[in-house]
């Protein structure tokens, strides 16, 4: 099982990298997930990344996704876990069995089941102002106020028996969308829910996920459309169209002025302007494609440190899971230094450049016997140990002084390189190497 910036879950075919044109770099991370698992959730927090899947399966990830211990034990046994939540220092993760259990430790381990009002399958899980919220079917929701440790009677709610499929948390809002088109908000930390409110949905489709971001909350209904709100979830605009239609969409989420939403068919778009227009880039459209086409049921998306994680499941195969890196104009430096084998930098895109000046003595005698008269050279071949390992083989370049150089090989740690000259001297080598982060 695998895991890819943009992350996608589960796929069994580990380290494939595809850097999309322009902007997008994706990266398959390999994860401990069975290969038969469709990974349904993905969150960032607290320095963490927690991914679950289906079989009660939980990895975690503490270098923002790049790489992923073992599967971690819990007390959710075979239970399909369907949402995660990070806050004040606690992950909770809820179950399709209205299971609830808790870690203290960045997810390292999960205590005992907890007590919990719930009757059927709890769909979310969501942190703000203190307060853990969860809801599920038959419109059951609930919240939790001493880090996830107890859970009070279930709360009344306009959804009657209709399930709420996601609850964001902004602007010290709790909004939450629902089967038939529904929303409610609530300002007391979950405690009430005022009445539903009016909305563009036209009430035949279910809204799978709200997300919130810098001032706006954006919700996105099955095979219906987009709509945001500006005031804290209280009046939502016009519908907005999306490519994802009439596709089923899974989850939206936001990150450094980007909206991307993830759904079934191998299907992604994104926003830049704060939800109003929506991107057509599907998958293999230019500017935001991935590697899977239409092969790929993306379930999960977060954002973490400069990149967003995907998850989901590779038809025919397994539960994938990748990163995506954006190769922007003017990145900043997230990273810099140096060592015995030279000098490194990584941009926020995740571009990543080495250099180097080695000293070497081609000794190595060559003859060359074409024609009447034969001359010598001296070629030697030279690895160079990179300061900084890339996520994939990057591009390298060499060149000498008073001398010749070749690159013939790389990997993610070394460059081999070859040195020719007409005289057995010293000669200085200049070495560059330019690809994605690790």
């Amino acid at each position: 099982m695998s895991v890819v910036d943009l992350f996608v879950s589960g796929h069994s075919k580990a380290g494939e990298s595809v850097l999309s044109s322009p902007g997008l770099i994706w990266k398959e991370r390999t994860t401990p997930f069975a290969t038969s698992s469709t990974i349904h959730t993905i969150e960032y927090g607290g320095g963490v990344v927690v991914a679950a899947a289906s079989g009660g399966q939980i990895a975690r990830s503490a270098d923002n996704g790049s790489s992923w211990g073992s599967l971690i034990s819990n007390p959710f046994l075979t239970d399909n876990i369907r949402s995660l939540a990070y806050g004040n220092g606690v992950w909770v993760a809820v179950t399709e069995g209205n299971r609830v259990a808790r870690s203290t430790d960045g997810g390292v381990s999960w205590g005992s089941l907890i007590t919990n009002p719930f009757t059927s399958l709890i769909y979310t899980v969501t942190f703000g102002n203190d307060t853990f919220v969860a809801a599920g079917a038959a419109g059951d929701l609930a919240r939790s106020t001493d880090g996830g440790v107890s859970w009070g009677s279930l709360i009344t709610n306009p959804f009657g028996a209709g399930s709420i499929r996601s609850v964001t948390f902004g602007n010290n809002t709790f909004v939450a969308v629902g089967t038939d088109g529904k929303i409610a908000r609530s300002t007391d930390g979950g405690v009430s829910w005022g009445s539903l409110i009016t909305n563009p949905f036209d009430g035949s489709n279910p809204i799978y996920t709200v997300g919130y971001g810098d001032g706006v909350f954006v919700a996105m209904a099955d095979g219906a459309g987009t709509a945001r709100s500006i005031d804290s979830g209280v009046t939502w605009g016009a519908l907005i169209t999306n490519p994802l239609s009439p596709t089923d969409v899974r989850t939206v989420a936001y990150g450094d002025g980007v909206w991307v939403a993830v759904a079934d068919a191998g299907k992604l778009t994104r926003s830049s302007d704060g939800g109003i227009t929506w991107g057509t880039q599907v998958y293999g459209a230019q500017g935001f494609s991935q590697p899977y086409g239409a092969s790929a049921s993306f379930r999960g998306v977060t954002y973490a440190d400069k990149r967003f994680l995907f998850s989901g499941l590779l038809t025919g195969s397994a539960g994938i899971t990748a990163t995506s890196d954006y190769l922007e104009a003017g990145s900043g430096i997230v990273e810099q230094g140096s060592n015995a084998n030279g000098e490194y930098v990584i941009f926020s895109s995740g571009l990543q450049m080495c250099w180097h000046s080695e000293s070497n003595t081609h000794s190595t005698i060559r003859n060359n016997n074409i024609g009447t008269y034969g001359w010598s050279y001296y070629l030697d071949q030279y690895t160079w140990t990179l300061p900084k390992a890339f996520g994939v083989a990057p591009k390298a370049f060499c060149s000498a002084t008073n001398a010749a150089g070749a690159i013939q090989a790389t990997t993610t740690t070394t460059v081999t390189y070859a040195g020719y000259s007409a005289a057995s001297a010293l000669r200085v080598h200049q070495l560059f190497a330019i690809g994605q982060r690790a």
